[in-house]
């Protein structure tokens, strides 16, 4: 929940979805460590929730859940279609882009690091570029709107291989490579 994870591009983007009188959508934002996010970000997380908490119940569209474990993904995972993944620094990896697919869901992420590496745009998830609110709204109302996109980004989610397949792919790595002939001095 620092700055790097771009939380408040997602608070902005489904204010402008709200603003633009586009309300069939709901974000559930899981996470934890608000506490070492900036000043300014934790004030602007914290006002979004306090206005959120002032509308009636069915005008609320986000939802903080707070952090969660390994056993609590399946539970979380249920509730949602889509995850969005709104980081504005080069993420090395996104394990939420694994833990998302080993759900079946596709990702919106930025396109940034290695999140571009593992997403391919509009072919198992989407891309929008870090930090640009404008554009992840647009990613969110897509993916809210868009007959059969779920679907199709779905079916081309990779799949993570079976024991024999990761054993096949990890013995060569461990079978000592065969000894070194020395050409003779001359």
């Amino acid at each position: 929940m620092h700055d790097s994870k771009g939380v408040t591009t997602l608070l902005e983007a489904a204010a402008l979805l709200r603003a633009g009188g586009f309300t069939d959508f709901r974000v559930e934002i899981n996470g934890a460590n608000l506490r070492f996010a900036s000043q300014p970000i934790q004030d602007q997380f914290q006002a979004f929730l306090a206005e959120e908490a002032r509308l009636p119940a069915e005008a609320r569209r986000v939802q903080f859940n707070g952090p969660y474990d390994q056993p609590d993904l399946a539970e979380r995972m249920a509730r949602i279609d889509w995850c969005v993944v709104p980081s504005v620094w080069a993420e090395a990896f996104g394990l939420v882009i694994s833990e998302a697919w080993m759900f079946g869901k596709p990702v919106i992420a930025s396109a940034i690091g290695a999140m571009t590496e593992r997403i391919r745009d509009d072919v198992d998830g989407l891309l929008f570029p870090p930090g640009h609110a404008p554009s992840l709204a647009e990613a969110m109302h897509r993916a809210a709107t868009e007959e059969g996109l779920w679907q199709r980004l779905h079916a081309a989610l990779p799949t993570s291989p079976g024991p024999e397949a990761m054993l096949a792919g990890f013995l060569p790595l461990y079978t000592p490579a065969p000894p070194r002939v020395q050409a003779a001095a001359r």
